[in-house]
């Protein structure tokens, strides 16, 4: 998602917003040191991440090519 406003004929500024969603994962460990009893440990990621961008933007030439 963006939008990008012309300042004049020349300047432009931007900006946009990127969302990104990372699927649910689990992840089992089990750790069984030599004497100790057996432990099993489960993790579940969940995450998502926004990104913003923005910019200054110059055009050469003017409308149409002139």
């Amino acid at each position: 998602m963006g939008a990008e406003y012309m300042l004049n004929c020349h300047w432009t500024l931007r900006g946009e917003a990127l969302y990104t969603w990372l699927e649910e994962d689990t992840t089992d460990i089990t750790d069984s040191g030599p004497g100790y009893a057996s432990e099993h440990y489960r993790f579940t990621f969940s995450d998502d991440l926004w990104s913003f961008r923005i910019g200054v933007n110059y055009k050469f030439g003017g409308f149409f090519g002139h």
